[in-house]
Order: C-alpha cells, then sequence, then structure tokens
C-alpha cells in the first residue's frame, strides 16, 4: 500500500471553488461501419486553477480525442466543456495545444516564431518574446532557422510559442514523446520550472508513467473501449521527486493498473 496516494474509482470529486474547467458527462462516438461505438464515455472531472495533471492509458483509450475536444478541434457526442464557465464550442487562445511535433514555421527565426501569435506594440512584443527566449535559454539562437538548432530546442520554442500567449489553460499532447532520455528530463525540468513561475494550468497527455508521477498533482488513469476514467490518483510526493522512495513504488504501481 502506498501511503502517499488516495485511490477514487469513477468520477473525480466534487471541484473546488477555483476551477477553470469543468467536463460534464462527455461522450464520444465514431460512425465505424454504420455502426456508432463510444471512443469516449462519461467523462467527468474538473481542473484547478494552476493545477497540472496528467492523463495516462493504454494507446487507443481515447486520451489525444479527449484533449482535441477540449481545444475545440472536434465536439462531444453528448456532455460538455466548461471553460471559466462558458461552454467550449471551437478552439481559441484560451487553450493552446502542444503536439508531440513541434510544427514549427520553417522559415521564420526562433524569434519570429515565439513572436507569432503576440499582438501589440512592436517593442512590447520584442522584449516579452526576449524575457522567454532568456528563460528557455535559446536568448543566443534568436536568429537561428528551426533546421539550425536542435530537436530539443525545437519543442522549446513550440513551447515558449504558446506561453507567451499567456493561455488559461495549456494542453500538451505527448509532446516530450519523440525526444531522446536524456533531452526529454532536460524538458521535463524544464516544463516544472516555468509552471512554477507562470502558474499556468496544464494537462499533459502522456503514454510515459515515469514522466506522469514526476510532473503531476493529480493523474487521471484512463480504460478503453470505451475511454473512461478509470481512476483518479492525487500524487503527494514532494519535488523534486526521482530521489523519493515512494517514486518507483508509484510508478510500479500504476504500471500495473496499465496492464490490468
Amino acid at each position: 500500500m502506498i501511503r502517499h496516494l488516495q485511490l477514487v474509482n469513477g468520477s473525480l470529486p466534487s471541484p473546488q471553488p477555483d476551477r477553470i474547467l469543468e467536463i460534464r458527462g462527455l461522450d464520444k462516438a465514431l460512425s465505424v461501419n454504420d455502426e456508432s461505438p463510444n471512443v469516449l464515455e462519461q467523462i467527468n472531472f474538473s481542473v484547478s486553477r494552476g493545477e497540472l495533471i496528467c492523463i495516462i492509458g493504454r494507446s487507443g483509450c481515447g486520451k489525444s480525442t479527449l484533449l482535441n475536444i477540449l481545444a475545440g478541434f472536434t465536439s462531444p457526442t453528448t456532455g460538455q466543456v466548461l471553460l471559466k464557465g462558458r461552454p467550449v464550442t471551437k478552439p481559441g487562445p484560451d487553450r493552446c495545444v502542444v503536439f508531440q511535433e513541434d510544427a514549427l514555421f520553417a522559415w521564420l527565426t526562433v524569434e519570429e516564431n515565439v513572436a507569432f501569435g503576440l499582438r501589440g506594440p512592436k517593442r512590447k512584443v520584442k522584449e516579452a518574446v526576449g524575457r522567454i527566449l532568456e528563460m528557455i535559454g535559446l536568448d543566443e539562437f534568436r536568429d537561428c532557422l528551426p533546421r539550425e538548432i536542435s530537436g530539443g530546442m525545437k519543442q522549446r520554442v513550440a513551447v515558449a510559442r504558446v506561453l507567451i500567449l499567456q493561455p488559461a489553460v495549456l494542453l500538451m499532447d505527448e509532446p516530450f514523446s519523440a525526444l531522446d532520455a536524456q533531452t526529454r528530463e532536460v524538458m521535463q525540468n524544464l516544463l516544472l520550472m516555468l509552471w512554477k513561475k507562470l502558474s499556468h494550468t496544464i494537462l499533459f497527455v502522456t503514454h510515459d508513467v515515469q514522466e506522469a508521477v514526476k510532473l503531476a498533482d493529480r493523474i487521471l488513469l484512463m480504460d478503453k473501449k470505451p475511454g473512461r476514467i478509470r481512476e483518479e490518483i492525487p500524487v503527494g510526493l514532494p519535488r523534486p521527486r526521482a530521489t523519493d522512495p515512494w517514486f518507483v513504488a508509484l510508478c510500479q504501481s500504476l504500471l500495473g493498473k496499465l496492464r490490468d
């Protein structure tokens, strides 16, 4: 038994007063061979302002579909998503997404990529871009094109490009999975540093149990066929976590649940 955990089956507890995102009775059906099987079924949870939540589950459980609905890229079949009490019906700058691929504009410099979605006086935009490039350690690469920097640097630029917009919720769909182990660890530490400094609300989809345990305030464990939230797992370990004796125990516990 892991003392730091509290496992809760089914729906999550009632949201706190500072909740920023609510998902209510969400189903998503796909039309396949004249049938409409549910990819997602009765998804219910809430997210408080400033939380970092990781969503894990086996391939095909609907993690990315759920993130696409939260982003407004696709609509649920039933149920609704509320952001600050208002229904989400389409994409918007209050929800920014970081994907597995960096999706940078190849013809723009690092500085231009980060500034792309920002509006305002030129001097203020340049100052804001300079601050965030310094924060992520890429100030000296501001004039480089994407082809001139490493994969890890590209993903830093992708993260900076959305953080500078100050979204209410940052949605991350396996953003570090294509990176090598060392670079991935660097990016995880960078994300935690930025999250601590900027207090963003983050939903982070991952297949990696250790990544989820390292990053999350809470972990949502999903079942498949149809995709449901099987358990909520509050992570009560102090950060940094990799050296905590309970870190390995929690990872092993989650791996066992994924195999069930």
